[in-house]
């Protein structure tokens, strides 16, 4: 099967390492084919793409697979991967949604735990009442335990101070269940509606101040949506995210500190957590546990930027509402052998012949 740009390794392999794969694969009850007016009609069919699906992920041999808009009813591409040995595990994105997210791992995998964490809380705060969630596991993988956890946060590009608690629900249950597990390595997956080098990026990777922030900048996705026609649109799009810098303003709406003064969330066992920050603190906030960028990782030591580059994928999605790198693998306790390289310069719209889905897939191997 001919792949447009996904097309190389950086780095090498090692024996023992973890082939993990992260894909939003465009769920069939979420593709409108009036959103894809440029492509061909027959491409959009899911009984076109779920066997180009299924290909694409079984030629490059992953050992953990995290779907992103995996429809709840859907059964030929699970059954597919299920009967190449895969076990599958699957969260639904509210009982109103069809899709959610699935996690498959390979059977010679033992799964020593899984938690469901529902991020629409608006008992915890009025404004998470969106209904995205988060599939964690923990398995025993050489005789080990490695969290896996699975993630689609919310793509409104002006809710930023959603997309923050949204954040901060994943890490204080991550840090909790690294924990339990005596230090375990983690990999984070998902689609996360953020660009490189905006403000909920770097929170990720560590801290942000939001003092003085909009939160219709903290994703950075709308000084990423550059006109796809315009003739320098490639070094528009890669200036923009190189060069990313917040914008400062007195958006009282949303100001994340409002809302922030004393929530709470809850685990499955009922264990509670204060989200990080302070009404009347300095708005610092800092990630308890700070991450790296796979592709960052390994993009780094194989290729060479300018540099202001955020060595991350100069797109990751290609379509009529996004354009841009969304889609990360972030880590934290495990190194990377080799991760799948991005042909940037192809910038169709997708779904086409090839690419089955308007994301392309992450891939990298983890010790």
């Amino acid at each position: 099967m001919q792949q447009k740009v996904l097309r190389k390794f950086l780095g090498k392999s090692i024996n023992g390492s973890i082939r993990l794969m992260s894909y939003n694969i465009l769920a069939d009850s979420l593709l409108d084919p009036a959103e894809y007016p440029e492509a061909n009609q027959p491409y959009l069919s899911w009984n076109y793409r779920w066997p180009q699906l299924f290909n694409q992920i079984k030629s490059y041999t992953p050992d953990i697979i995290c779907l992103q808009e995996l429809d709840f009813n859907e059964k030929e591409l699970s059954s597919a991967l299920q009967n190449i040995s895969f076990v599958k595990q699957y969260i639904q994105r509210g009982e109103d949604k069809k899709d959610g997210c699935a996690i498959f791992y390979k059977d010679q995998y033992k799964l020593l735990d899984r938690f469901d964490l529902p991020l629409c809380q608006p008992h915890l705060c009025e404004i998470l009442d969106k209904p995205n969630v988060c599939l964690i596991l923990v398995l025993e993988i050489n005789g080990k335990p490695v969290i896996i956890a699975n993630t689609h946060l919310l793509f409104n590009t002006k809710r930023g101070e959603i997309k923050l608690l949204q954040i901060q629900l994943i890490m204080l249950a991550l840090q909790k269940i690294q924990n339990k597990y005596k230090g375990a390595p983690i990999a984070l997956c998902g689609d996360f509606n953020i660009i490189p080098r905006s403000p909920l990026y770097q929170y990720l990777q560590g801290s942000y101040n939001f003092s003085w922030d909009s939160s219709y900048y903290y994703s950075g996705q709308l000084l990423a949506n550059i006109d796809r026609y315009d003739n320098n649109y490639e070094q528009k799009l890669q200036f923009n995210v190189g060069k990313y810098q917040t914008k400062r303003s007195y958006d009282q709406d949303y100001r994340y500190y409002q809302i922030l003064n004393a929530i709470t969330a809850q685990m499955d066992d009922k264990i509670t957590y204060k989200l990080v920050g302070d009404a009347n603190s300095s708005m610092e906030l800092k990630n308890p546990i700070q991450l790296q960028s796979a592709n960052v990782v390994i993009r780094k030591q194989f290729i060479k930027q300018p540099h202001w580059s955020t060595y991350e994928p100069l797109v990751t999605s290609v379509s009529r509402s996004v354009k841009g790198c969304v889609d990360y693998c972030w880590i934290k306790g495990f190194k990377v052998s080799q991760a799948l390289d991005y042909d940037d310069t192809s910038l169709s719209v997708l779904p086409d012949r090839d690419q089955s889905s308007d994301h392309f897939l992450l891939l990298c191997d983890l010790y």
